[in-house]
Parts: structure tokens; sequence; C-alpha cells
């Protein structure tokens, strides 16, 4: 005859019975929560990014967006009181945002640097540099910092700053030399050859030449009197420019080259068609003129031809 557990037993067993299922929820509970986890990792592994913000690869690492900026070109040549400028490229490959620029180098005397725009959304912006006269020649190196501002959205603003957030951008500008003044006129000379004597004229054979880098085509060439030596003039015998006279170029248009020197006895026109050099026959005795000497300054008129 079997006997009944006690009331203290039964409690006893209870206790343990309640013990061992509060375990067995414990473990559940446990279980649970790690796979719960396991499926918020594996969901972070696999969702794509949305909004800008960055996620987590396989890798356990964050892609960087592609941002970079490009001078075109890298290197002007400029003289004193001349401007230039620089084209700078904005590449941006995700999460686009505006870009900050700034000169961070310290420019030299008499130049100018701007930035238009200093701050740009856009994929351009562009460095204009200016100097003055009195800029001395010298090479500077500028140095641009570009800075990325991304876009921050809400409470992603720690992950709107992962990737590369600025970089710097240098130039040069060589400021050269003055180069020497070019003359803007014809070099222009002439010679006479022979005697004079009342009445008769002497052609002038003149030279031209082209100091520009174009050909020029000569249209008019004419001569004056500059100076009159005459050393057997006295008071009874007098000699002045009012003795002889100068007759301007009557021949066709020359054609001078670039760099080039022409003479008339060198060309196709006839001595009578060059400028001449005339003594004039004055009812007055001339002697005085004997052995004269006389400068001449010459005047050519040109156009660029093209």
């Amino acid at each position: 005859m079997s006997r009944r557990p006690s009331h203290a037993t039964r409690r006893l067993r209870a206790a343990l019975v309640t013990t061992v299922a509060l375990l067995a929820l414990g473990s559940l509970a446990i279980a649970a929560v790690d796979a719960g986890l396991h499926h918020v990792m594996r969901a972070s592994r696999t969702r794509p990014p949305t909004g800008g913000q960055a996620y987590v690869t396989r890798a356990g690492t964050a892609p960087k967006p592609s941002f970079s900026v490009h001078a075109t070109p890298v290197l002007r040549r400029v003289a004193p009181g001349q401007s230039t400028r620089f084209t700078l490229s904005i590449f941006q490959r995700k999460y686009r945002g505006s870009v900050a620029l700034r000169i961070i180098s310290r420019l030299p005397a008499g130049m100018l640097a701007t930035l238009e725009p200093s701050q740009t959304r856009g994929k351009r912006s562009v460095l204009r540099i200016a100097t003055t006269s009195a800029t001395a020649p010298r090479t500077s190196t500028i140095a641009i910092r570009a800075t990325r501002v991304p876009p921050v959205i809400g409470a992603h603003r720690a992950f709107a700053t992962l990737g590369r957030r600025h970089m710097t951008v240098r130039v040069r500008v060589v400021v050269r030399r003055p180069a020497p003044p070019v003359t803007s006129h014809l070099l222009v000379s002439g010679t006479v050859t022979g005697s004079l004597a009342p009445g008769a004229s002497r052609p002038i054979d003149v030279h031209v030449a082209n100091p520009f880098g174009f050909d020029l085509s000569v249209t008019a060439v004419s001569a004056a009197i500059a100076k009159l030596d005459a050393p057997r003039a006295d008071a009874a015998h007098p000699c002045t420019t009012q003795d002889f006279a100068v007759r301007a170029y009557s021949g066709p248009a020359l054609r001078v080259a670039k760099g080039a020197l022409l003479s008339l006895s060198e060309s196709a026109v006839t001595p009578a068609a060059w400028p001449q050099l005339v003594m004039l026959d004055r009812p007055v005795n001339q002697d005085g003129c004997k052995s004269a000497r006389l400068t001449l300054t010459f005047r050519a008129t040109a156009r660029r031809t093209r």
C-alpha cells in the first residue's frame, strides 16, 4: 500500500518544476534575443544605402564617396599688368553636396586672386589671377583648399561625415619680365648717289625694314630735308634749303614680308617713280651750294596685309 507524499513534499516538487520552467523560459528568451540580433545584423549588411547614409559591407568597411578637384591648366604665364584664369573642375560620385573653395597661399605683392564661385553645388569654379605693372617677375604657387560640405539629414549627421572631406589643388603662375617695347614705326632710310646741278634731280634709293611679325603693304614714302651743310656759302653766295626740293614716291604699293628688308633698287619699280631729290634752278647765283651736303629724313605709311 503506497503512501501519499506529504504536503511538504508536494510543495518541494512544485518549486522544482517552477524553477525548471523559469530556466527553460530564460533559455528561450535568450535564444530569441540572439536570433533578433542576428536578424538585425544580417539586415544591416544587405540593406542598400538610402538618403545619403553609409552602410557596413561584408568586409566591415564603409564605401567612401569619390571627391576630387582638378585645375586646367596647371601653369599660366603672364606679363605684369595682365590677367589670366584657371578652371577648377569638381567631381563628386556619391552623396553630392556643396564644395567650399578658398585660397590658402599667400599671394605676392601686386597679385590678386578670386574664386567665382567660392562655394558651389555645381561642377566648375574659375580662379582669376590679376597682376599690376608693379608685379615683380617671379613664379608663384597658389594652393586652393576644397572642402566638401555633404548634406546632413536628421539623425544621419555622423554618417554624412564619412569619406574624404577636403583636398588641396595647386596651380603655378609665372610673371615674366616685360618685353622690350616694339616700335610702332617702320625703319626707313635712303641714299642718293651722284651730283646735282640746278634744274636736275637724282632718285633716292629707299630701304624699308619691317620689324613686325606680319607682312606689310607700304603705300606711301616721302622724304624731307633735315639739315644742310654748305661750306662755300657766304653772304654774296647763299645756299639754303630753298634751293632744293624732294618729290614723294609715285610707284605702286610695296609688299614687305615680316622681318624683311626691301630696297627700291631691288624691286621692280623704275627709278623714275622713286622719291627724287631736286636742285631748283633759281634766278640767283647758286655757287654757294657747290660741295653742299644734305641730310634727309624719311617717312613711310603702311598697312597690315591679310
